[in-house]
């Protein structure tokens, strides 16, 4: 259903955070599946990624999301967190900063 796409993106992050892969796989592959140009779906798949350790895809798919809505803090909040991760701290810090530009809120001062 279109309309349970909005926010799927957080739920995505929080089974991240569970290391729940196999959950956010099938999460991810649903978001796809609903509505390929939200930008909740590519950063579930990112997501997924993210947590089978391949950051580099995870970035890919992020900039998918970013491509499809570049007002979507979230993506640039991930995006921010994986670069922070991949020890890219300039280039995270612009990440947040976008994050924080699109939407105000205290994840992005990160």
């Amino acid at each position: 259903d279109p309309l349970n796409v909005d926010s799927m993106d957080h739920c995505a992050l929080l089974l991240k955070r569970r290391n729940a892969e196999d959950e956010l796989t099938a999460l991810a592959r649903d978001l796809v599946a609903t509505d390929r140009k939200r930008p909740e779906a590519w950063l579930a798949v990112a997501a997924k990624f993210d947590c089978a350790g391949d950051r580099d895809a995870a970035l890919q798919f992020v900039d998918k999301a970013i491509a499809l809505d570049a007002r979507h803090a979230l993506a640039f909040r991930l995006r921010g967190e994986l670069l922070l991760a991949q020890g890219k701290a300039e280039h995270s810090i612009v990440a947040y900063f976008q994050a924080n530009n699109v939407a105000k809120d205290l994840a992005s001062y990160r």
